[in-house]
């Protein structure tokens, strides 16, 4: 087992902590200096992408509209600090934006599940690049002084969903038996997506075989700073990529003259062996970066206790072990009860949850400090 010292040298090529910093800031830019450029490194579909205009509710937006969308309640972005945003337009658009090409991994995400499953998803209407329009007036400040400096952005024209987000407030405003409606409805979604098979016994991936987004959970240090993490034809190689991010993460924690704590080093050392004859290695389609606020509750007139629902927010999605799929369920609804039920409601029928190698693997990335995950 290697000391915190050969960590740092290992992978960051000094112990300054200053340096060490600096260097790790590059992983929290998702748009850092070695991003790749061509598109077809992040998805396999045609882009730009438009739907025929024959299938169009409305003509599309202009550039123009949605700039003016940025005003009023048609801005439907929750924190101006999201990294994408998202506008209402002609009641019939939700346009999605921003600066990082995960927003064109959605709509292929979208274009995937419409084709290949029965999942209630957003239509995808457009998917395109554009330079020069200021979606978020930025236009006049100090480091937009005029339209020249703006950015590239990326932009997804899907189908607008009218319906309340579930989002904790909503969520428990509601009656229990509605609570758990929801929990199950979500759930069965979420086992028609685990009904995908993967198209190979032991691949790890998105769709098309491409990697995912740069900040793919429990992968953030895998790799240069704003490159794809993935895809594995292994289970070996995808534990061995989680290992290589956990002992990078693990490395830059505290001051760089104390070593890595005991508990630490502990699960470094046994990691590999352990899930090397784990159970749940079977690749299911997943919904990694999933949480309750990206379901719409949909009324239903029939009957207010049993409302539809449907997921409006895919921008993570591929094949990872059963047991990681069970862990990254574990915190994605607001009560602990709902919690355990929506585990096995999502498992029941289709895998086992493998709950105590989800366990093992929570723990693992927890206390190595590998479950860093700022991407929304």
């Amino acid at each position: 087992m290697e000391s915190k010292a050969e960590l740092l040298m290992k992978y960051w090529g000094t112990t300054d902590s200053k340096e060490i910093t600096r260097q790790d800031a590059n992983f929290g830019n998702i748009e850092g200096k070695n991003l790749p450029r061509d598109l077809k490194e992040w998805v396999e579909m045609d882009f730009p992408y438009y739907a025929p205009e024959d299938e169009l509710p409305a003509p599309l937006p202009t550039m123009a509209e949605i700039e003016a969308a940025r005003f009023g309640d048609t801005n439907m972005t929750r924190n101006k600090y999201e990294l994408q945003h998202i506008f209402r337009l002609s009641g019939v658009y939700a346009v999605k934006f921003s600066l990082h090409a995960v927003t064109i991994q959605e709509a292929e995400n979208l274009l995937f599940l419409s084709k290949n499953t029965k999942i209630r998803v957003p239509k995808v209407y457009a998917a395109f690049e554009h330079k020069g329009a200021d979606p978020l007036g930025e236009v006049g400040s100090r480091i937009c002084p005029d339209r020249s400096f703006l950015p590239i952005y990326y932009y997804l024209i899907m189908e607008y969903i009218p319906g309340k987000p579930c989002t904790e407030r909503n969520f428990n405003r509601l009656s229990p038996k509605t609570q758990e409606n929801i929990v199950r409805k979500v759930a069965k979604e979420m086992r028609l997506l685990r009904n995908v098979p993967a198209p190979a016994p032991e691949y790890y991936g998105r769709i098309y075989h491409r990697g995912w987004a740069p900040a793919f959970p429990n992968l953030t240090r895998y790799g240069p700073p704003g490159y794809l993490k993935g895809p594995f034809d292994s289970h070996e190689d995808f534990i061995n990529a989680v290992y290589t991010s956990s002992q990078i993460m693990a490395s830059s924690q505290g001051v760089p003259e104390e070593d890595l704590q005991y508990i630490c080093k502990l699960y470094l050392h046994t990691f590999r062996q352990i899930m090397s004859r784990a159970a749940g290695k079977t690749p299911v389609l997943c919904h990694p970066d999933f949480h309750f606020d990206k379901v719409i509750i949909l009324e239903n007139p029939v009957d207010k206790d049993d409302p539809d629902v449907a997921i409006v927010s895919w921008g993570m999605m591929g094949w990872v072990p059963e047991y990681m799929a069970t862990e990254r369920s574990f915190h994605k609804t607001p009560n602990l009860t709902l919690r355990m039920l929506y585990n096995w409601e999502m498992s029941k029928s289709i895998v086992e949850p493998h709950l105590d190698v989800a366990l093992y693997f929570e723990t693992f990335c927890a206390k190595t400090a590998n479950n860093e995950h700022k991407h929304k």
